[in-house]
């Protein structure tokens, strides 16, 4: 691209922003607006309707539909629905969350018990041997090196000591 159609871009960009900044600025005063309109009306005329209405948001640019109120209560009522099921999903979340977090300290459990054993099978000799390997895996670890970046055909510290 030339430089002429960057600009040319860049300038459309900016007034796509510049736009989409002042709609949504504009959805925001007329959020407030409706907002603030049934608190300036009598009291007298509006407390019955009032509670029996349920309140909640629009998403962004419905409130340029023309909406009714009989609309925006469907609206509110179906978030108020949701909002209820999402509670209760989201108390299951946390329920299995905690379930899973207790049979993955029972799977560590089996895991070191299993190491345990398998330990025992190894005499003095070679258990000196792995205690060298997995101290070289921390060392690397600790560096970031990853076996695959070490240069081949050089012995670590582990296989040096048992060439010997």
């Amino acid at each position: 691209m030339d430089p002429r159609s960057v600009r040319m871009a860049i300038i459309a960009l900016g007034t796509c922003l510049c736009l989409s900044l002042a709609v949504n600025a504009d959805d925001a005063k007329n959020t407030k607006a409706s907002k603030t309109k049934p608190a300036a009306k009598s009291s007298q005329t509006k407390p019955a309707a009032k509670s029996s209405q349920t309140s909640g948001r629009l998403p962004i640019g419905w409130n340029r539909l023309g909406l009714s109120d009989q609309q925006r209560q469907k609206i509110y009522t179906f978030q108020a629905d949701t909002k209820k099921k999402s509670a209760t999903v989201d108390q299951q979340i946390d329920e299995l969350q905690k379930k899973l977090k207790a049979l993955r300290a029972t799977k560590d459990g089996h895991r070191d018990q299993l190491d345990k054993q398998i330990r025992t099978v190894l005499n003095p000799a070679q258990r000196e041997m792995l205690a060298l390997i997995e101290a070289e895996k921390k060392v690397e670890k600790e560096a970031g090196v990853t076996p695959e970046e070490l240069p081949k055909g050089k012995s670590t510290a582990a296989t040096s000591k048992s060439k010997d």
